[in-house]
């Protein structure tokens, strides 16, 4: 599902096996908000679950989930805002939801995740697009197209991403090349329109919904 304002705010995704991880928004806890990951099995039977509950204070939102095809690592990305000061955190998890390590991108809302065949990261938000080393550590980023919310890739060199323009009902999908390193983030206009989800399926066409 997605907030065409703000992106995916929870999101499904499987691997080969079969198994399902689900990251969502929940209420309880320390914090006004926090981040929850579960997985199930192939029947929806619930497995493991895990709890993103950041810095005291902030509203946190899990927004994108994906599956690393290499070694079934699970990405999350939440969103963490505490009246001006926001900032999104990329977490990396075991396949059993044990905690890996984070890393914290500079611009707020990047909403979406996904990973290619070779386990590569790619995340998208106000701040452009992103790829991102399994480690997390930031490989190359796309910041021409900023206000993106949905993120689908082929491979490095055709990631598509949908977003706005800032105009209303401006929307668009664009492909980057993120085969090369280097980086040169900048601060997105923020658009109010979103975008549309967007994947492959299995024949390799691209869909928007």
């Amino acid at each position: 599902s997605g907030n065409a304002a703000g992106g995916r705010s929870g999101a499904v995704a499987t691997d080969a096996g079969g198994s399902v991880y689900v990251v969502a928004t929940s209420t309880s806890g320390p914090n006004p908000s926090q981040v929850m990951l579960r997985k199930f099995n192939s029947t929806l039977s619930p497995g493991p679950s895990a709890v993103f509950s950041g810095d005291f204070g902030f509203v946190h939102k899990g927004h994108g989930v994906a599956v690393n095809p290499v070694n079934g690592d699970v990405y999350a990305t939440a969103t963490s805002t505490n009246g001006a000061i926001q900032q999104t955190s990329v977490l990396r998890y075991s396949p059993s939801l044990i905690f890996v390590s984070s890393s914290v991108l500079p611009f707020a809302t990047h909403t979406d995740v996904d990973a290619d065949a070779a386990g590569n990261i790619y995340t998208a938000g106000h701040g452009g697009l992103y790829r991102l080393n399994p480690d997390l550590s930031v490989f190359s980023c796309a910041s021409d197209f900023t206000d993106t919310h949905y993120v689908a890739v082929r491979s490095s060199n055709s990631v598509y991403a949908s977003g706005d323009t800032g105009a209303r009902l401006s929307l668009r999908v664009v492909r980057r090349d993120l085969s090369n390193p280097g980086c040169s983030p900048q601060q997105g206009g923020g658009g109010d329109n979103g975008g549309l989800a967007i994947g492959f399926d299995n024949a390799g066409f691209l869909w928007q919904v």
